[in-house]
């Protein structure tokens, strides 16, 4: 009830800001002279999104989420497509996992699917909205936040992450809170 979740949208441009700017990989996404083409274009190429509510495709199977993602966001060879996916299907831990749909899954194993989904592109801006709430911290949580910090120190990725819990505050680099619609940082 903060706006952290809308909040997250405006920077990634879903939603237009009541006033401001809003700066994304040196484009001013709500700029006059930046479209809505340029924004799904800026988003397929260069952005990676979780989700709270997973968000997936009920009539694919988790391979199937990744590679539409994949096919649709990069010009990567066809091989080098399912190598990827099932570099990051097995990266979550759903290497048994991926001929399974939606319906055939846990909920901690969609939303790991859903992580995937963003990091298999390997995008530059990765947008998670709560993406370990569905996840037990000790076997599954603490592994999608290592992701996460990979992608950002390894891969060089902005990580941009809205959450409830303290133990991922204490983890990242830089930390903000939303109270009452201020953004303070602590």
């Amino acid at each position: 009830g903060s706006g952290k979740s809308t909040l997250l949208a405006i920077m990634a441009g879903l939603l237009h800001p009541d006033n401001g700017e809003v700066h994304l990989l040196g484009s001013d996404v709500w700029g006059p002279h930046f479209t809505e083409r340029d924004r799904d274009e800026m988003r397929r190429r260069h952005c990676g999104f979780i989700f709270q509510q997973c968000n997936l495709m009920p009539a694919l199977t988790a391979e199937q989420q990744l590679r539409i993602a994949l096919e649709w966001a990069s010009d990567l060879p066809t091989q080098e497509i399912r190598s990827q996916v099932r570099e990051t299907l097995v990266r979550v831990g759903l290497q048994d996992h991926l001929r399974s749909r939606p319906n055939e899954l846990s909920g901690g194993e969609k939303q790991r699917v859903a992580v995937a989904r963003a990091m298999a592109k390997r995008p530059r801006v990765i947008f998670a909205d709560e993406p370990t709430a569905a996840l037990d911290w000790e076997h599954n949580g603490r592994g999608v936040f290592d992701m996460l910090a990979g992608a950002a120190h390894e891969d060089g990725a902005t990580v941009l992450m809205v959450s409830h819990d303290p133990r991922i505050a204490d983890r990242c680099d830089r930390v903000l809170h939303i109270e009452d619609g201020h953004l303070t940082e602590k």
